[in-house]
């Protein structure tokens, strides 16, 4: 462990600064993907959690259709 019981290789940064530095890395990353179906993500855990576009972006990503759509509708929106 390094100063104050972080890790060295975190070069000295908090662990809650380092965690929404990747966060925002990945919602980035995650947005440049999606961009291409036509959907974002604002807020990943809020965004992801009911699989809708995290179904969306396996098949961005996949190239395929995953058909998960019309289930996902049909219960949420019965």
């Amino acid at each position: 462990f390094g100063v104050s019981g972080w890790i060295w290789g975190d070069r000295g940064v908090p662990p809650d600064e380092r965690d929404a530095v990747q966060k925002k890395t990945f919602t980035k990353w995650v947005n440049a993907h999606l961009a291409r179906a036509a959907c974002r993500v604002g807020d990943l855990y809020s965004d992801l959690r009911d699989g809708f576009v995290l179904t969306r972006l396996l098949e961005v990503l996949s190239g395929e259709t995953l058909h998960c759509h019309e289930w996902w509708h049909h219960h949420h929106h019965s």
